[in-house]
């Protein structure tokens, strides 16, 4: 059974603690890691989160840059629950990409390129590679999906 919620601060303690590897990031400049996903959340005009029979699995969120922004931005963080359920994480990782479409219709994100995983998972949900973008000295692809 899957279930949603607003991002509380109870959540991102949760998250925190249970990011799959493929998840870590590195804090943005002097935030600590909690500081950090407080940020994005806060930045983001539509935040989610997702539980996979009751455990915390996924939050997700939506940015603009700005209000005339045609792009948006969309960003994932995710526990190993979701590892325990990848059917059902696929199957709303469709419903994700839908319900952004609809606010956004041109969705992009940065993609670790050590995130080989990752990347596949977003072609098959529809999204095209456009090329490769350095940010802090680290290699990752920008990829782009357009609603149809």
């Amino acid at each position: 059974m899957i279930s949603t919620a607003p991002v509380s601060q109870h959540h991102i303690n949760e998250i925190l603690v249970g990011l799959r590897a493929a998840d870590k990031f590195t804090s943005l400049r002097d935030f600590t890691p909690d500081e950090t996903i407080e940020w994005v959340i806060k930045k983001s005009f539509f935040t989610q989160t997702i539980f996979f029979r009751g455990k915390l699995g996924v939050i997700w969120g939506l940015q603009t840059k700005s209000l005339v922004d045609p792009y948006g931005y969309i960003w994932m963080l995710t526990t190993n629950i979701v590892e325990e359920h990848p059917k059902a994480f696929l199957r709303k990782s469709k419903t994700i990409t839908r319900q952004a479409l609809q606010a956004c219709p041109i969705l992009r994100c940065h993609v670790d390129m050590a995130h080989v995983k990752s990347h596949d998972w977003l072609i098959w949900l529809g999204f095209k590679t456009l090329g490769i973008e350095s940010i802090d000295e680290k290699p990752y692809w920008v990829m782009e999906l357009r609603a149809e």
